[in-house]
């Protein structure tokens, strides 16, 4: 079930201009997802922060890459962690919301 609410998280906030693109509801599922895995799974953690990037919610997506790279690291995954850590740099570039 968690690759299934991840999967629609990642859809929910594919293309802004789609008519189906709602970051709202792509963070519920990837909230729900890393709570179903422990908080402990890069790709739930992933699109989590994806979700809250899309959502306009960039601490939230600032912590959440920390917390996948974090994790990336202690399952050895370090393509991962390296992909991650680029993603962490443009989100800390990208201005607030406003």
């Amino acid at each position: 079930m968690p690759d299934a609410l991840i999967f629609c998280a990642r859809i929910l906030v594919a293309d802004k201009n789609a008519d189906f693109y709602n970051p709202t509801e792509a963070v519920s599922s990837a909230e729900r997802a890393c709570e179903l895995t422990g908080y402990k799974k890069v790709e739930m953690l992933d699109a989590l922060s994806t979700a809250y990037a899309a959502a306009g919610r960039l601490g939230e997506a600032i912590d959440t890459t920390q917390k996948a790279i974090e994790r990336a690291l202690t399952d050895g995954q370090k393509e991962a962690a390296q992909n991650l850590q680029n993603r962490l740099i443009r989100l800390k570039s990208t201005p607030a919301p406003k």
